[in-house]
């Protein structure tokens, strides 16, 4: 992590790998090297040569087929003494990882043929004796006592001391220190020495720990934010002053403010020391946190006299009032002449300066003058952890049949809810995730109650019926290669109740369900839409891709209004692109549906903000 892990202090002193007895060894193994690269270096020949075969003499440990693995050499490669130099090394160095520190290569002989243009080497090892650790010892601890540091090796009794092993060891040390409040820990390898035991030789590894001083956090600084307040910033990193400082934690910031939706940027936290102790650093810069989309079209005055009209859609998205992280969100769309609907929605964060969010909304359809839909929700989360929620439901549901119509296709009713929501969200990024998992589920119960016209109610007037619904919404997202990304979604909606009107009942079909077909194009008491995407990326939050849509829906009958269940599969798949703009995240697709060609084919496209 950036300002904090460059303090990592890791030392392996070559002086101290042996002693006396194995420094004379290394002495003469150095020699009898650069004797032998010395004469590989005036007997090479001046053409170019390559290594027909290679032989192997003097082991005994490991077979001659483990000595060419590792040998990087291969026959049927160019030949020099650089390459044959280069793969001396990398073969001793095996061999050191095996626990053989005093390996060597005793002679290196060559046979070239008659024009000097393919080598046949001989090597002759001398493995020596096999050295494995006998004992680990730790000073300088006091934060972590023996048993726990030894407790995170692999280095232990009994098996050969690897470099790579046990510097990998040295590194979760420090990681572990870092997470209990010792960010400049270092840890230095105080001698390896050699002792015999029982007629085997061993290995004792002492190392040093200095631990350095505890940090704890007094202060965070912001830095970069013009528009969003500190405390907004500060309220979601959950730090209290003096806390200990704890790498996980702060390794988690990053992401934590980058999901806010707040900034463009958002750099890694650094620690400093200032006069009221330890701090943390975050740079931000500022990101888009308004957008508008809006697509309005005009119909004319049709030859049966009828007048014109607009259709279209507008939206408009407010994610950062007054630098507060309030939300605000205003809707309007009009499919035809007859069919119109208006959202409002309300995001009041952090309540009471607790981890709870309110969220309001209000919606009202118009339905091809038959009836008129209005909704209200009210939603109260409570932020368990970052990517954990609860939710607490209220909503109400009135349906209000056309008072044009001498025989109203719904029946006026009222529906209350209450119910309950559970979310869980990995993902890296919500906008144009790469990993991660986004879990929603819902459950409602209420009750409907039919008040007023409407010739199915006329039998059941203020009779009332138990209402209960079920959402389910997963998605996963995987990245199988370097900027090309999986996303997989199921969704599903269910609705019960004895009595259903067209106003009860699920819309779906289009740009967030299922690309290929119209807007609200089908209804169903009980929905199901899974998509598939694979993305191709251009940048963070820009990427082409194509789709696979799938969707099932099912209507139940209506035997007063002599209509029978309904069920159908559709299948939808398209290509499309989407693009990080000044207003927002710009997505267009194509997509074809059941029954589609080319020319018939559906073009969605808006730009995308989450609430």
């Amino acid at each position: 992590m950036s300002g904090i892990s460059s303090h990592r202090r890791l030392l392996i002193q070559p002086r101290k790998l042996y002693d006396c007895q194995h420094e004379k060894l290394c002495w003469l193994f150095y020699c009898a090297l650069l004797l032998t690269l010395g004469l590989v270096t005036l007997c090479s020949a001046r053409g170019k040569s390559t290594l027909r075969g290679i032989e192997v003499t003097g082991n005994s440990h490991f077979s001659s087929l483990d000595v060419l693995r590792w040998f990087s050499l291969k026959p049927g490669r160019p030949f020099s003494h650089e390459l044959l130099r280069s793969s001396i090394v990398e073969l001793l160095g095996r061999y050191r990882e095996e626990g053989f520190y005093s390996a060597e290569i005793e002679s290196v002989t060559w046979v070239t043929d008659h024009d000097s243009t393919e080598v046949d080497v001989v090597l002759h090892i001398r493995e020596g004796e096999r050295t494995d650790v006998g004992s680990v010892w730790i000073t300088g601890n006091r934060a972590m006592p023996t048993e726990a540091v030894l407790s995170l090796f692999e280095t232990m009794e009994g098996k050969p001391l690897s470099q790579a092993r046990l510097e990998s060891d040295i590194e979760i040390l420090l990681e572990r220190y870092e997470e209990i409040g010792y960010p400049f820990a270092k840890v230095e390898v105080d001698s390896l020495k050699s002792y015999e035991e029982q007629g085997d030789q061993k290995l004792q590894v002492s190392l040093k720990i200095v631990e350095g001083r505890l940090t704890t956090i007094e202060e965070v600084k912001i830095e970069g934010n013009n528009d969003t307040k500190d405390h907004v910033v500060l309220r979601e990193l959950r730090f209290k002053p003096g806390e200990v400082y704890n790498s996980e934690k702060v390794k988690t910031i990053k992401e934590k403010l980058e999901r806010l939706n707040l900034f463009s940027s958002v750099s890694e936290p650094e620690l400093y020391f200032g006069t009221k102790g330890g701090g943390l650093r975050i740079k931000v810069q500022e990101g888009n946190t308004n957008s508008f989309d809006g697509v309005v079209g005009y119909v004319p005055k049709g030859v049966t006299n009828q007048p014109g009209y607009f259709t279209g859609f507008v939206s408009v998205s407010l994610r950062n009032l007054f630098g507060t992280g309030r939300r605000l969100a205003i809707r309007w769309q009009r499919e035809d002449q007859a069919t119109q609907e208006v959202e409002l929605r309300y995001l009041e964060p952090w309540v009471l300066n607790l981890p709870v969010n309110l969220d309001f909304a209000l919606l009202q359809r118009e339905q091809d003058s038959s009836y008129i839909r209005r909704r209200i929700d009210l939603k109260g989360a409570l932020m368990i952890t970052e990517g954990f929620t609860v939710a607490l439901l209220f909503g109400q549901n009135r349906v209000i049949p056309s008072s044009s119509l001498a025989a109203p296709l719904v029946s006026e009713s009222r529906t209350t809810t209450i119910g309950g929501e559970i979310r869980f969200d990995t993902r890296d990024d919500i906008y144009s995730p790469t990993s991660g998992i986004h879990y929603r589920s819902d459950y409602r119960i209420g009750r409907k109650v039919f008040s007023g016209r409407g010739s199915p109610s006329l039998g059941r007037l203020n009779q009332s019926f138990t209402v209960k619904s079920l959402g389910v919404d997963l998605e996963f997202y995987t990245q199988p290669f370097p900027r090309q990304v999986i996303g997989t979604g199921i969704h599903a909606r269910d609705l019960r109740s004895d009595h259903l009107d067209d106003g009860d009942l699920y819309r779906f079909g289009g740009t967030n369900t299922m690309r290929g077909y119209r807007e609200n194009q089908f209804l169903g008491s009980s929905i199901v839409w899974t998509n598939l995407e694979y993305r191709f990326l251009m940048s963070r939050r820009s990427y082409l891709f194509g789709f696979i849509d799938t969707g099932y829906y099912f209507r139940p009958a209506d035997e007063e209004r002599r209509i029978t269940s309904t069920q159908a599969f559709k299948v939808g798949y398209g290509i499309g692109f989407r693009v990080d703009t000044s207003i927002g995240l710009l997505g267009v697709s194509y997509a074809l549906g059941d029954g589609d060609t080319f020319s018939t084919g559906k073009v969605h496209f808006g730009v995308v903000n989450q609430f």
